[in-house]
């Protein structure tokens, strides 16, 4: 956005040559001229000039969204000339058409729409659009609700004792899914024990569990 002044001097009297006016604007007169020098006024206005920029309107997603459902976003202008060229993204990476996305593109709007969402689905979408005045982009995070799906089970692991073991569990839902671990009570087939953090075990951030020094009754 650029700011303009302009300035014009009017002069009440006529048949006298104008004075000089610099480029700053101001009004320059010799000896001669204010003999006859009777009134000068300055008009000046401000103005703004705006460059056509383009502008995305904002859009969001539909709240606790569930597995299964269709979901579909457009992607429109404010404001911005065409030819428009539009892109999706998922997390920043280009999003691309699908058995189960369609990307539909017109002059000033885009359509996105998800044939069947699941929880994998959720994600931040952005809408990119350029021409030749430049580009505009907005994001919107889609959530999918949906049950706690396997990312990595859990599997059988042999170590030594006095090694350290870590058994991994990979899990993915919307809510984030509480990763809990228990072990068989040997003497007590029929219940659990319920493991924490301690000196010898360790719960990690992602779900899975250490061992540190491991020992015999370690085993189950």
């Amino acid at each position: 956005m650029d700011m303009f002044l302009f300035v014009r001097w009017i002069m009440y009297r006529t048949g006298k040559p104008p004075p000089v006016v610099l480029g700053n604007g101001s009004l320059s007169l010799d000896k001669r001229q204010l003999q006859w020098f009777v009134l000068y006024f300055v008009l000046c206005c401000k103005g703004v000039l705006t460059e056509d920029k383009i502008r995305i309107q904002p859009f969001h997603f539909p709240a606790n969204v569930k597995e299964g459902l269709k979901v579909q976003m457009y992607c429109g202008l404010i404001e911005g000339e065409a030819p428009v060229h539009f892109q999706w993204q998922k997390n920043g990476e280009s999003l691309t058409a699908n058995d189960n996305v369609n990307i539909m593109t017109h002059q000033d709007f885009s359509r996105l729409v998800i044939n069947k969402v699941d929880v994998e689905s959720s994600g931040n979408y952005t809408c990119v659009a350029k021409n030749n005045r430049g580009q505009d982009m907005y994001s919107a995070h889609l959530a999918v609700r949906g049950p706690p799906k396997w990312v990595r089970e859990p599997t059988d692991i042999s170590t030594s004792v006095g090694e350290a073991v870590t058994l991994t569990c990979a899990t993915f839902g919307y809510p984030t899914p509480d990763v809990t671990w228990r072990k068989a009570n040997e003497s007590a087939p029929d219940q659990w024990i319920h493991l924490t953090n301690s000196q010898h075990i360790r719960l990690e951030n992602n779900g899975s569990l250490t061992i540190l020094n491991v020992q015999n009754d370690d085993s189950g």
